[in-house]
């Protein structure tokens, strides 16, 4: 009866032992991919083309994200507005900004700023994936004690 018991115990163990390292795989894979496609499905606008379109007086509006270099720019157009949006990343956000602030004061362009606050999922994630190698070590760990036969 205990022989089976430690049969059963040692097959569970092989599972986790292969499952776990696939499903930690596979997380990272599909964010990999997810942010991958996210970046790429409307990015088109170049930071010079967008530095000439403010000084013309062609945009809209800018939205951008805090912690972020991406800066979403709506042209202006007839075109309904998500087909205007384009995604330009800025160098840096802190130059750019004061540039366009500066350039409003001055009543050269005129730019609706919105600047939205990061998502909190997306904080998470990044805290997740932060600690990863810390907490797949610690499982390693752990892990090893079992197939010595030492309890944790």
């Amino acid at each position: 009866m205990a022989d089976n018991n430690n049969k059963n115990k040692k097959k569970n163990d092989k599972k986790f032992l292969i499952i776990f390292p696939i499903l930690i795989i596979a997380i990272i894979a599909s964010f990999v991919v997810y942010s991958h496609f996210e970046k790429k499905e409307d990015e088109k606008l170049s930071y010079d083309k967008l530095m000439v379109s403010l000084q013309k007086n062609e945009v809209e509006k800018l939205e951008m994200e805090t912690g972020s270099t991406a800066v979403k720019v709506v042209l202006k157009g007839e075109k309904p507005e998500k087909e205007r949006t384009e995604t330009v990343n800025v160098p840096s956000l802190q130059a750019f900004m004061e540039w366009v602030n500066e350039k409003i004061d001055n009543k050269e362009i005129e730019v609706e700023l919105i600047q939205n606050s990061p998502n909190a999922f997306i904080g998470v994630l990044e805290n997740v994936f932060a600690y990863l190698p810390t907490i797949l070590l610690i499982t390693l760990i752990i892990l090893i004690f079992k197939m010595q036969g030492l309890r944790w």
